[in-house]
């Protein structure tokens, strides 16, 4: 019997050994769509220092689950029992879908060279090798961006660190305006970031494959890197 995965996150790979833990005879497949092996998303930020290696965050994975990397489905066929990729056919006897969440940004960032969303390894490599000596912009004041400065603040590299908070809180929602304010001057302490409360980008000039320059409602930034955080 083949149990047939798709997704190489932590649900993925959890649901993976569960299974073969129960059952060694199974035939556990999981399709990635990464190019690397099952890492901890949670951990991503690690990854924006030169210092750690995409290995140090790999996940444990039972022996005997194969894994097929760089295989984007793009067909479920429910009756015959068949996943189709770009390039593949895989069947299958029970499918379980792991496949994730998609990042929101207001732009397709893919082919933007100073902008990213922060969802995969690729997304860290590309934000820690682009960011050198240049003013980044974090869009979001969620986890994501909170524990991205906290990596940020650390690289020499970055010139100044700014985080747009939208709604004019910090975290979630419902923390109170006090408890925003103390975690605002504490990273606001360190002489590199700026947390701008009730702020948005306005405004925005992307040329070819670049952002030139964006506009919030108090800043301007000439050639920024632009992070995406909002989900």
């Amino acid at each position: 019997m083949r149990v047939l995965i798709i997704g190489g996150g932590i649900a993925g790979v959890n649901i993976a050994n569960k299974i073969k833990r129960i059952d060694k005879k199974i035939d556990v497949l999981i399709l990635s769509k990464e190019r690397y092996r099952p890492y901890d998303r949670i951990q991503l930020c690690r990854l924006l220092s030169e210092k750690t290696h995409i290995d140090e965050l790999a996940l444990e994975i039972e022996d005997g689950i194969s894994i097929e990397f760089e295989q984007s489905v793009i067909q479920i066929d429910t009756k015959n029992k068949k996943v189709f990729s770009q390039n593949a056919m895989y069947g299958y006897d029970y499918l379980i879908i792991a496949s994730g969440s998609i990042p929101k940004s207001p732009i397709d960032t893919a082919d933007i060279k100073n902008a990213s969303v922060f969802r995969c390894a690729d997304d860290a490599f590309k934000i820690r090798d682009q960011i050198k000596s240049r003013d980044v912009v974090i869009v979001g004041a969620g986890a994501i961006g909170l524990e991205t400065i906290e990596t940020l603040v650390k690289e020499d590299k970055v010139k100044s660190i700014t985080l747009l908070s939208r709604s004019g809180s910090l975290y979630a929602k419902q923390m109170n305006a006090q408890m925003t304010l103390f975690i605002k001057e504490a990273y606001e302490q360190t002489g590199k970031v700026n947390i701008s409360l009730k702020d948005e980008i306005v405004d925005m000039c992307i040329k070819g494959k670049q952002i030139e320059q964006i506009k919030t409602k108090r800043f301007a930034f000439e050639y920024p890197f632009v992070i995406y955080g909002i989900g």
